[in-house]
């Protein structure tokens, strides 16, 4: 618990912000995050180049709960102006954290550890 996601939903709540603002992220979230409008584990990852990793301060995110929808509300001409800015920035691992980032797969699948040789078969 209180992984840097759970830190931000605490934070948000302790400012008393819960009904004001939603917290939306690619991380994973314990139990206990229930506090306001939260969505979590949005997929594909930013890191994965999903479009979170193009959201920038002041940009609108529509939440529509009852629809399971989130969009982005930047016209598609800007987000591919911010496309070239976005790097992904990896810090060497070794040991078991090396195999997990080499293997695992988003959390939309389960987030399952898988051969590098499977992965290709898959597609």
């Amino acid at each position: 618990m209180a992984g840097s996601a759970s830190r931000v939903v605490f934070g948000i709540y302790a400012q008393g912000l819960e009904n004001d603002v939603a917290f939306v992220t690619d991380g994973q979230l314990s139990g206990l995050c229930n506090k306001g409008l939260t969505v979590a584990e949005v997929s594909p990852e930013a890191a994965a180049g999903g479009p979170l990793a193009l959201v920038q301060n002041g940009d609108v995110i529509r939440v529509d709960v009852n629809a399971a929808q989130l969009d982005l509300e930047v016209p598609a001409a800007v987000l591919a102006t911010r496309q070239p800015r976005v790097t992904a920035t990896q810090v060497p691992a070794t040991g078991y954290l090396g195999v997990y980032r080499r293997s695992v797969q988003p959390m939309s699948t389960g987030a399952v550890l898988v051969d590098r040789r499977e992965r290709r078969e898959r597609g």
